[in-house]
């Protein structure tokens, strides 16, 4: 129990030296942690392979040849996934030096990967309607269920399973 309560006391060490410490002092240690921190993510994004940033598999908003990429990491059912889209559209439109490679994720519900799969599909296979289809997927009730799925693929005549 005392050992307990000795490393209790020393996680709490920090806390009390940074009371301590001026703003002045606390500034500083952040804008140090700041810098350190940028530049190991600068350093991330060059050592990624190139093919995170781009891939024929992945849809795409904006020229494929922008200079920027941004990756949009986002699942049909999700509720702010959903709100975002709306506004990305309006993003890559105002901003054409930029591309915006969408990377499925599928944790929000079963149906997510179902959705992903057909919207990915639709993709590789019809590209020109493709934003048709992402529109309805994105506009279905949440959760996306497999019958309002193949009404989707039913409706734009798109039945790729």
């Amino acid at each position: 129990m005392q050992r307990r309560t000795f490393l209790a006391l020393l996680s709490t060490l920090p806390s009390t030296v940074w009371a301590q410490s001026s703003l002045q002092n606390m500034q500083a240690e952040a804008n140090r942690r700041r810098v350190i921190f940028l530049a190991q993510v600068r350093q991330m994004a060059i050592e990624q392979d190139p093919a995170i940033y781009f891939s024929a598999a992945d849809p795409v908003i904006g020229a494929a040849t922008a200079p920027r990429t941004v990756l949009v990491f986002t699942d049909f059912n999700c509720p702010y996934c959903r709100k975002m889209d709306a506004l990305l559209q309006q993003v890559a439109q105002a901003w054409p030096n930029a591309r915006f490679v969408l990377k499925w994720q599928t944790m929000m519900a079963d149906s997510s990967a179902s959705a992903a799969n057909y919207a990915l599909q639709v993709w590789q296979s019809a590209r020109q309607q493709y934003w048709q289809v992402h529109q309805a997927l994105m506009q279905s009730p949440i959760p996306i269920t497999q019958q309002a799925i193949n009404d989707i693929a039913q409706r734009t005549q798109l039945s790729i399973y």
